[in-house]
């Protein structure tokens, strides 16, 4: 169906729950999450990057020039207008290694806070990032993975949330010409955990697959 992709919050309604997206969701619980406001907490990031991988930060409007995924509902344009910057993490071009890149995400706390992760896979890579969450959050998040041509990437995430955690997240893919990725969700903890996973081609031969599990109590 025809989904509406913008960078501006108004252009969602917020949601009610009637929406066809939305219907099996919870969404009285989530006002926070759709609030067109600054992050109210912060999350602790720890980063473990093998040798050549880098990690830095764009600003928003920086990411807005690179003209890649827009926001797809109104929880991830929350997200990403108030995200405060972007974490991106640069894979070059040519390297392969075997130890992932790993990303550990930490609340203490029910704030809403909102943050968005850049993946860049340069031509030719190999390579594994696995994203973890953790703690007591209200987390409004995207996720954008670009790969180029010929990148061998997979992503995991796994959410392992305390109870009282809420998480909205947008994933989205861009597969480079004769690009793999795989990307993997699992959710073993969170009160409401809801996560958009979308792909897109930049190219001819490229693969995607979309794995997922979660268990619920």
């Amino acid at each position: 169906a025809e989904r509406t992709q913008s960078y501006v919050v108004s252009d969602f309604p917020v949601p009610h729950g009637r929406e066809e997206d939305w219907r099996f969701t919870p969404v009285d619980r989530l006002t926070d999450l759709f609030a067109d406001r600054d992050s109210q907490g912060a999350l602790a990031i720890e980063e473990s990057l093998p040798s050549g991988i880098t990690s830095s930060t764009m600003s928003v409007a920086g990411w807005q020039a690179l003209n890649g995924p827009k926001p797809g509902d109104r929880s991830a344009a929350v997200a990403a207008a108030h995200s405060g910057g972007v974490r991106v993490i640069d894979i070059p071009a040519n390297l392969e290694t075997e130890e992932p890149v790993r990303i550990s995400l930490s609340g203490n706390d029910v704030q809403p806070t909102f943050g968005h992760l850049l993946i860049r896979a340069q031509h030719h890579t190999k390579a594994t990032v696995v994203l973890t969450h953790t703690g007591a959050a209200a987390f409004g998040q995207v996720v954008t993975v670009l790969t180029g041509d010929g990148a061998n990437l997979t992503v995991v995430t796994v959410q392992e949330w305390d109870d009282s955690a809420h998480h909205l997240a947008q994933h989205d893919v861009v597969v480079g010409r004769d690009a793999t990725v795989r990307h993997i969700a699992v959710t073993l903890g969170g009160g409401i955990v809801r996560l958009n996973t979308n792909a897109t081609y930049a190219g001819p031969g490229g693969s995607f697959e979309g794995l997922g599990v979660y268990f619920a109590d």
